[in-house]
C-alpha cells in the first residue's frame, strides 16, 4: 500500500509500485476508505466520560483514573474484553494480557470469532501442514471453492481466479448461492443452506470409492438432501481425482456453526487422499483479516473463559457487570444492566449509549505493528501519520491503566518489545502443532435437524473495527450496490 500525504493529511492511496505487466492492486476498502476514516468529521480525538447522562471531554490523567476505579470494582470472572480482529498483534497481544494479568480473567474474545471456541486449535495444525498462498491460485491446475463469496470478502482473492479461470484451470464453486464468482467456474453446485460438510462428505465417499458409482441409493439419497445432483458430485469428484495441483478456498461462512471443525476435517481428508503425489494447499477467507493470528495471540478464551456471545448473554446479577469493548458491536439487550462499559473507538456509535468512558483510539495508519494476511505472512505495519488530536493507540493506553493499578509487566506503549513477547509464541504454537496432521479422520454426515442448524450466516464485509463503513461514508452505499 503506498499513501500519498501532505500536511499530516492523506491525499490519496494506491497498490505500491510494481511491474506495468502485472500491476499490484488494492481492493475497494484499501483504496477509497483510509483517509474518509482518517480525517472524518465525526471521529472523536479527546477522552470523554459520561456525567448525568451527557458526555464530557476531560483529559487523559481523569479519564485513566476514572476507568482504573471502574474497572478495579468489577474484576475477575465479572470483567470481560472483546477486542477486533482489525487491529495489529501488538493491539490484540496486549488486551489479552491485561485482562490476565491485571484483571485475572480468560473471558477475552474477538467479537468476529468462531462460535465454537475449540476451532481454532483445530485451526492450528490445519494451517501449519496445507497453508497457502494467494501465489499459488494462479498455479494450481484445479481450484475448490467452499462457501465463499470472494467477491465481497476477498476481491483480490476473486480477481486471481478469474486469472486462474483465464487460463484455464478447473474452477470448482459450490456455494449455497450464484455469486459474481459464479461467471469464472467450469462447474458450480448450490447446495442447500447448512449443506457444506455433507457436499464434503459425499465428494469424499466420492474419491475413496466408498460407493461404486455415482446413481447408487446412499449417495443419491444424501445429494437430494443436500440439494445436488450425483452427476455434478461425479463431475467434481473426477476433476479433485486428477488434480496434481489443487487449492481449496474455504468461505468463512461454513465455519460459523457447531460442524465447523468437522470442515476443516472434511478438507483435510480429501488432501490426504490426494496423497502424495499430488498437492494441497488451503485459504481460509475469514471475515476479518486477523481473526486467526489474534487468537493466535491470545485474544482466544481458551477452556476456561466465555466467547464474546456467551459474555454478552451472561451479563447480570451474577455474571459479567464490566466490558471493555475495542471497536463497535452490535446492540443487544444486556449492554444496559452493565455496572461499567469502557469503548475504545475512533467514533461514537450505538455501543456508546451505554459506555461510561470513551478513550479515543487512533486508525491503522497512525499505528505501527503487525498483521497476518489470508495466506498467512506477518506483514508490518508503518506509521505514516501522527495521531489526530490526542487520540492514542490500544498500547498506549493499556500501559496508562495497568501503571494506574500498579500492575507489573510491560504493556506498552513500545510495540517492537510487545512483538519480542509474542513472536515467540506464534513460532512456538505452530512448531508445535506441525505434527498433527496427515490422517484420515472418522467423520458421520449430519442430520437435517443439524443442517438447519449449520446454516450459513450473512456478514457485512464493510466494516472497520465494526464500525459500519457505509454509515460514515455515505457514497460506499452506492458502490457497494452497484451492479456488477
Amino acid at each position: 500500500m503506498n499513501v500519498n500525504t501532505r500536511g499530516n493529511r492523506i491525499v490519496n492511496v494506491g497498490a505500491r509500485p510494481g511491474g506495468r505487466t502485472n500491476p499490484r492492486q488494492l481492493c475497494l476498502r484499501g483504496k477509497f476508505l483510509p483517509g474518509d476514516i482518517t480525517h472524518h468529521p465525526s471521529r472523536i480525538t479527546t477522552p470523554l466520560i459520561k456525567r448525568k447522562g451527557k458526555w464530557v471531554e476531560v483529559d487523559w490523567k481523569e479519564a485513566v483514573q476514572f476507568t482504573a476505579r471502574g474497572l478495579a470494582e468489577n474484576s475477575e470472572n465479572r470483567f470481560g474484553m472483546i477486542g477486533s480482529a482489525q487491529d495489529t498483534l501488538e493491539e490484540n497481544y496486549v488486551l489479552q494480557k491485561f485482562s490476565r494479568a491485571v484483571m485475572h480473567t480468560n473471558n477475552i474474545d474477538l467479537f468476529a470469532s468462531y462460535p465454537d471456541k475449540g476451532l481454532v486449535k483445530i485451526m492450528q495444525p490445519f494451517l501449519s501442514s496445507l497453508q497457502g498462498k494467494t501465489t499459488d491460485l494462479t498455479r494450481a491446475d484445479t481450484i475448490l471453492l467452499l462457501g465463499s463469496d470472494a467477491s465481497v470478502s476477498h476481491p483480490l482473492i476473486e480477481n486471481s481466479i478469474r486469472k486462474a479461470f483465464n487460463l484455464g484451470r478447473n474452477i470448482l464453486y459450490a456455494n449455497p448461492n450464484p455469486t459474481r464468482t459464479s461467471q469464472f467456474a467450469t462447474r458450480e453446485v448450490n447446495y442447500a443452506r447448512g449443506g457444506a460438510f455433507n457436499f464434503l462428505y459425499l465428494l469424499q465417499s466420492m474419491l475413496t470409492g466408498e460407493n461404486k458409482s455415482a446413481g447408487s441409493v446412499k449417495i443419491a439419497k444424501m445429494a437430494k438432501q443436500v440439494g445436488v445432483t450425483p452427476a455434478d458430485l461425479e463431475a467434481f469428484s473426477e476433476t479433485l481425482a486428477k488434480s496434481r495441483n489443487l487449492v481449496v478456498i474455504i468461505g468463512d461462512d461454513v465455519l460459523r456453526n457447531e460442524n465447523g471443525r468437522d470442515v476443516l476435517r472434511g478438507v483435510e481428508n480429501i488432501s490426504c487422499l490426494k496423497g502424495q503425489k499430488a498437492s494441497c494447499h488451503v485459504l481460509i477467507l475469514g471475515f476479518e483479516g486477523n481473526l486467526y493470528a489474534g487468537a493466535l495471540v491470545g485474544m482466544h478464551p481458551g477452556n476456561r473463559g466465555l466467547t464474546c456471545n456467551e459474555m454478552l448473554d451472561n451479563i447480570g446479577k451474577d455474571g459479567i457487570s464490566s466490558l471493555m469493548i475495542a471497536g463497535d458491536i452490535p446492540r443487544h439487550p444486556k449492554l444496559r444492566r452493565l455496572k461499567f462499559l469502557i469503548q475504545l473507538n475512533m467514533f461514537r456509535t450505538g455501543l456508546s449509549e451505554h459506555a461510561d468512558v470513551f478513550l479515543p483510539l487512533t486508525g491503522f495508519l497512525e499505528n505501527e505493528g503487525h498483521f497476518m494476511t489470508v495466506d498467512g505472512q506477518v506483514k508490518r505495519l508503518r506509521k505514516i501519520l501522527p495521531g489526530q488530536g490526542s487520540s492514542k493507540t490500544i498500547p498506549a493506553i493499556i500501559s496508562l491503566l495497568a501503571r494506574e493499578m500498579n500492575a507489573t509487566g510491560y504493556f506498552g506503549p513500545s510495540n517492537a518489545t510487545l512483538w519480542k513477547e509474542f513472536e515467540n509464541v506464534i513460532k512456538s504454537k505452530e512448531t508445535e502443532a506441525s505434527n498433527e496432521t496427515g490422517k484420515i479422520h472418522s467423520l458421520k454426515p449430519l442430520s437435517q435437524e443439524k443442517i438447519k442448524l449449520a446454516s450459513e450466516n450473512h456478514y457485512d464485509h464493510y466494516r472497520y473495527r465494526g464500525n459500519r463503513l457505509a454509515e460514515l461514508v455515505p457514497d460506499l452505499e452506492t458502490v457497494i450496490r452497484w451492479p456488477s
